[in-house]
């Protein structure tokens, strides 16, 4: 258990340089994405993902970056960056929807519901039900999804009955606010694509 946790903490300058050039594109062995998620797993890495993350840039680059907080163990300042690149209405909107699924993924069993990080988190996802592109309400939905807030369920009602859109490589806004309120009913998770 040390040695693992040791190698999660300092990583060899080869192998994050490495990583560093597939999170750029330079890899055609390794997917963006998956270099920013093995990145997140080192302290340089996490560095080196929160400067990308601080400066503006390339969105496909940014988008992967923030790919890389989606499961990583993030400390405050990381969510402090998340929620400021969500709230931006002039970040690209697929780096806006990472950042929705993202917060989701970090606050979806947070205990502490009282705080005002939780709180402030919430209301900013509740307030991404309303942007204008659909690929931001739909990752706002998910984010939301098991969500206790009393806000949260006309809201997705709404958008059930009435929003058609549609994300690319995904299913309608219906189909996930449909999914998110059937969230803590059934003891198995139906796909979202079944409603």
């Amino acid at each position: 258990m040390a040695r693992s946790r040791k190698r999660l903490l300092k990583g060899d300058a080869v192998g994050l340089a490495k990583l560093e050039c597939a999170l750029r594109g330079e890899d055609p062995d390794m997917v963006p994405h998956v270099a920013a998620d093995k990145l997140a797993r080192y302290r340089e890495g996490l560095r080196l993902l929160t400067r990308i993350l601080s400066s503006p840039g390339d969105p496909t680059l940014r988008e992967a970056a923030v790919y890389g907080f989606v499961f990583a163990h993030l400390a405050p300042e990381h969510l402090v960056l998340l929620r400021r690149i969500y709230a931006n209405p002039h970040e690209a909107p697929g780096v806006r929807s990472q950042a929705a699924e993202a917060l989701g993924s970090h606050y979806s069993n947070y205990r502490h519901i009282w705080q005002r990080r939780y709180r402030r988190v919430i209301d900013l996802l509740v307030r991404g039900l309303d942007d204008p592109e659909p690929a931001i309400r739909f990752w706002s939905i998910y984010a939301l999804a098991g969500h206790k807030d009393p806000r949260i369920r006309p809201k997705l009602q709404a958008i059930a009955e009435n929003d058609t859109a549609t994300v690319p490589r995904m299913w309608s806004l219906r189909q996930e606010a449909l999914w998110a309120l059937d969230w803590g009913t059934d003891l198995v998770l139906r796909d979202p694509q079944s409603f």
